[in-house]
């Protein structure tokens, strides 16, 4: 990380560095040392960081910030902990109301949440990592209320284990094609439930699969389509629709408003997630309630979401979200297979960086940037 920071730097400065990292001159003759010191493209241009973006584990493991296993501190952005209620320094994570205790404890941007090497970069602080919409909603709150909501379609059928998940399956088909999206390529009981013991959550199926996943259970809870009105004591079908519609909502301002929100949509975007979480709580309660352990289960995943919507009005989303790096980085994969077939074994490392460049320059080229 030392010639990341080192190169940020120099980038901030908008001057070729005169040393490298370590302290030392460059080679004599080198484009380096024939720069060193002058201004880049003859002072035109700097650069700053505006948001970094990664994984929650990649956070936690690699730059050393709290993990959402932590018991004292699961947030960089706040001081929620999972300390027991009854603890006088507890700060629930997962209290979503207005008067949460982890909505006074979000401080100033100056605060730096680990010791590493990266937080020497000019301007970057934890206010810049507001989380990644891939995996924290795609693959982890979507994932939830998505397979809660099959589950209780799929034991709302007659027969058995098998007959109830091919009506189900039949249902989806149909709402698939009614909202013009592809199928999943594989679906089974196992991809929403994964029996009695573990928390429903999507199994087998990729981040995009899951986002459309919330537009079909949508299609297929809305009243219109079901063309049956829900009663008043018809509280948790209700609920886990307005819960989706919400969400959807979310999916759609994302989808259809370039890469930035305006203020307006902002403060939609944040609207939309406090009115998730709060019916989803309701749900929660009322399968706790009555026994249906298994579904509507609460992650810190949806304390990082929460940070996510609070932030959108500055860090939208969908700049900062991983499928394009996810992506990427399966094209770097394939073309690493490739290295070492009828390649010399001294040549493989020289293989390798050809084979990244020619991934870049495909990758930068199908997206348009030259």
């Amino acid at each position: 990380y030392n010639w990341v920071v080192f190169f940020f730097r120099c980038f901030f400065d908008g001057k070729h560095p005169k040393e490298d990292p370590f302290g030392m001159s460059w080679p004599a003759g080198s484009f380096e040392a024939k720069m060193a010191g002058e201004k880049m493209c003859a002072g035109n241009i700097f650069g700053v960081v505006w948001e970094a973006t990664a994984d929650w584990e990649f956070l936690a493991n690699d730059w050393g910030m709290p993990s959402s296993k932590g018991k004292e501190s699961i947030c960089w952005q706040c001081g929620a902990n999972q300390l027991e209620i009854t603890d006088e320094n507890s700060i629930p994570w997962n209290d979503f109301s207005d008067s949460a205790k982890w909505l006074e404890t979000c401080g100033d941007c100056d605060m730096i949440p680990s010791d590493h090497h990266i937080w020497g970069i000019p301007g970057l602080s934890r206010k810049m990592i507001s989380g990644d919409w891939m995996h924290t909603v795609c693959l982890g709150i979507a994932g939830r209320i998505c397979a809660s909501i099959l589950y209780q379609l799929w034991v709302g059928f007659t027969g058995n284990h098998h007959e109830k998940l091919e009506k189900m399956w039949s249902k989806l088909v149909d709402a698939y094609e009614a909202c013009g999206l592809p199928k999943p390529n594989c679906f089974k009981i196992t991809t929403f439930y994964q029996g009695p013991s573990e928390y429903c959550t999507l199994k087998g199926m990729k981040a995009y699969e899951c986002r459309n996943m919330v537009k079909v259970l949508w299609y297929v809870l809305d009243e219109k389509q079901t063309k049956r009105p829900l009663g008043p004591r018809e509280v948790m079908e209700r609920q886990r629709f307005h819960c989706i519609t919400a969400l959807k909502d979310m999916y759609d301002l994302l989808l259809s408003n370039g890469m930035q929100f305006t203020e307006e949509q902002a403060y939609h975007f944040w609207q939309k997630g406090k009115n998730f979480t709060k019916h989803y709580t309701v749900c929660n309660k009322f399968a706790r309630d009555a026994g249906y352990l298994p579904i509507y289960h609460f992650t810190p995943k949806f304390h990082l979401f929460m940070h996510i919507c609070m932030q959108a009005k500055w860090l939208s989303p969908r700049a900062s979200w991983c499928y394009e790096w996810e992506a990427f980085a399966k094209t770097i994969v394939r073309a690493a297979r490739a290295c070492t077939a009828a390649t010399n074994v001294n040549a493989v490392p020289t293989k390798v960086m050809e084979n990244y460049c020619l991934s870049l320059s495909l990758d930068l080229f199908c997206q348009g940037k030259f």
